[in-house]
């Protein structure tokens, strides 16, 4: 796209008209809407019932470009203390007990994502991280389509709550929260019957 390029979402309105919200022309300094940005702005509308899909008019040759809505990497990671495994609590919805984790950052290794969201939510510096599994089922998370890659860690210390976490706890393999949110609960079980 050029400098001046106008993006459209698409919003169906009853019995399948499509009304288009336009956005303005990128701001000063920025030539251009990235993909990434598109995407976080979709995502953010979709449950106002926006189509999956956005659309940039080039106001030079007029050409339409359809730009798709794709599912979000994440990360998430089970840190253990001895036997024991950090969960976090939300502070934001969806609320309750949690693996630490986050969104990958445009430019960021899937690695660097999972030592960063350890540091920023528990406060701990985490070593022998490797990858576990990777978690894609459309509806693991309540907000939006979020693929989740999953890391094992190791750590050593006290764990304190920063970033998004209100809490911070170690928890006992069998005495984990009853609930646990987004697909937490079958992780941890995959991973506990991995180390069988």
């Amino acid at each position: 796209m050029v400098p001046g390029t106008r993006i459209e979402l698409v919003q169906p309105y009853g019995r399948g008209i499509l009304s288009p919200l336009r956005l303005p022309v990128p701001p000063p300094g920025q030539n251009i809407y990235s993909s990434a940005i598109i995407n976080a702005i979709a995502n953010k509308v979709s449950t106002g019932g926006f189509h999956v899909q956005t659309k940039a008019t080039c106001p030079h040759c007029g050409k339409k470009i359809t730009l798709y809505r794709n599912p979000l990497p994440t990360v998430d990671i089970i840190i253990q203390i001895g036997e024991k495994i950090i969960l976090i609590e939300r502070q934001k919805p969806p609320h309750g007990w949690a693996l630490p984790g986050g969104f990958v950052d445009y430019g960021e290794s899937l690695e660097a994502a999972a030592l960063r969201e350890a540091r920023e939510e528990t406060g701990l510096e985490v070593s022998n991280l490797r990858q576990f599994r990777a978690y894609s089922d459309p509806e693991r998370d309540p907000r939006q389509h979020n693929i989740s890659i999953v890391f094992c860690a190791d750590a050593v210390g006290r764990p304190t709550a920063g970033d998004d976490a209100k809490n911070v706890r170690l928890f006992a393999v069998d005495e984990l929260p009853a609930l646990l949110c987004f697909d937490h609960a079958r992780i941890i079980d995959d991973y506990l019957a991995a180390k069988k």
